[in-house]
């Protein structure tokens, strides 16, 4: 609600509704930017399978340069996204190697 009423003290009615997601689809986008890998993304959004960060931010949106520097998953995350993959086309999930529990370390001064 605090980020609610601070968008719309600051921009007026024209404000767009903003909430807490705006800093995982921030992160997303920064993460993608920096050319991570879809597992370190799922892990480190605490998402179980890879395809759910197809809904959060596009690379084009993100800054380049090293924030995130190792992520560890608590559960295996499913590979659900595939090469050429086309709407209406299923994907087989393939295995991803069982990660340890989740730990983000970032580079001096950035916090998540």
């Amino acid at each position: 609600e605090a980020l609610k009423r601070a968008g719309k003290q600051a921009l007026g009615d024209k404000a767009p509704t903003m909430t807490g997601y705006i800093y995982r689809h921030a992160l997303a986008c920064d993460m993608k930017a920096d050319g991570a890998d879809r597992n370190e993304i799922a892990a480190a959004l605490g998402h179980a399978v890879t395809k759910t960060q197809s809904h959060y931010g596009r690379a084009s949106g993100g800054t380049k340069g090293a924030r995130v520097f190792q992520i560890e998953a608590e559960r295996p995350i499913k590979q659900t996204h595939g090469t050429g993959h086309r709407k209406g086309r299923d994907i087989a999930p393939t295995n991803a190697p069982e990660p340890a529990p989740v730990k983000v370390f970032t580079s001096p001064g950035f916090e998540l």
